[in-house]
C-alpha cells in the first residue's frame, strides 16, 4: 500500500473502532453527571426520533434517514446517556474520504439537561473520533436562531465559512469549519 492509500485508509468513520475507543474516551474526557456516550443501535430509531423532535420544530431525520445512517459505514451515532441508563442526546456524525472530513449532521440535547456543561462533550466527541479516523477537519451547519450553540461552536475553535438559507424550512444557517491540528503534511 502506498502512503496515500494508507492515509485514505485511515478516513473511515468505523463502528467497530468507535466502539474501541470510547473506554479511552471516556477516561481522558469524564462527563458531567455521570453521563456517557454509546453508539445507537438500530432498535433505538424511535429514541432517536423522539429526541430530535425535542429539539428541532422543523428539518426533522426521517426513520428511513436515519435507519439508513445507523446501518451504512461512513456514520456513526452516539447515544448520551445518563446515570439512570435514559438516552439524554444523541451525536451524529458522517465522515467524507474525498474531502477528509466530518460533517456533525445533528447534535440533540433533551431540554432539562440543557445548561448542564454537558453541550461541550458533543464537539469533543467529535474531534476526538475524527483526529482518531484521520479526519482533517470538521464541518457543522447551525441554524440562525440557535445563538447558544453558535456561542458554544466559536468556543470550540470552529470559525463560520458560510451564512445562508439551508435548512428544509427555507431557515438562515451557518456552516462551520474547523481544521484539526493533527493534518499531516500535504508532501508528507
Amino acid at each position: 500500500m502506498t502512503g496515500e492509500q494508507v492515509r485514505l485508509s485511515l478516513c473511515r468513520l468505523s463502528r467497530k473502532r468507535a466502539q474501541h475507543i470510547l473506554p479511552a474516551f471516556h477516561t481522558e474526557h469524564p462527563l458531567p453527571h455521570g453521563c456517557s456516550y454509546r453508539l445507537a443501535r438500530l432498535q433505538e430509531l424511535d429514541i432517536l426520533l423522539s429526541l430530535a423532535s425535542e429539539s428541532f420544530p422543523t428539518d426533522l431525520p426521517t426513520r428511513r434517514g436515519l435507519r439508513h445512517f445507523l446501518t451504512r459505514a461512513h456514520a456513526l451515532i452516539f447515544l448520551l446517556i445518563s446515570p439512570d441508563q435514559d438516552p439524554i442526546g444523541y451525536l451524529h456524525l458522517e465522515g467524507n474520504t474525498r474531502t477528509k472530513s466530518v460533517y456533525v449532521n445533528t447534535f440533540t440535547l433533551r431540554p432539562g439537561w440543557r445548561g448542564k456543561k454537558l453541550g461541550h462533550s458533543f464537539y469533543t466527541l467529535s474531534e476526538y473520533i475524527a483526529e482518531d479516523a484521520g479526519f482533517w477537519t470538521l464541518r457543522m451547519h447551525i441554524s440562525d436562531t440557535a445563538r447558544n450553540n453558535l456561542h458554544l461552536a466559536h468556543k470550540n475553535g470552529y470559525e463560520e465559512i458560510w451564512f445562508g438559507a439551508y435548512l428544509e424550512d427555507g431557515s438562515n444557517s451557518y456552516l462551520l469549519r474547523k481544521t484539526l491540528t493533527h493534518r499531516p503534511d500535504k508532501n508528507a
